[in-house]
């Protein structure tokens, strides 16, 4: 294998991992923002 394929390969690798990383992120981040709303209309007295 050459270094330039080698380093195309990489390139594309790295591409999907940092595309995930930003979806897992997102997808937590969305997690945490209905969990913390869920948790505060707990703790919210009832009408």
């Amino acid at each position: 294998m050459s270094l330039e394929c080698g380093e195309k390969h990489l390139h594309a690798l790295l591409s999907i991992i940092t595309s995930v990383e930003k979806a897992g992120y997102v997808a937590s981040h969305k997690l945490l923002n209905a969990a913390i709303r869920s948790g505060y209309e707990r703790t919210l007295p009832p009408e």
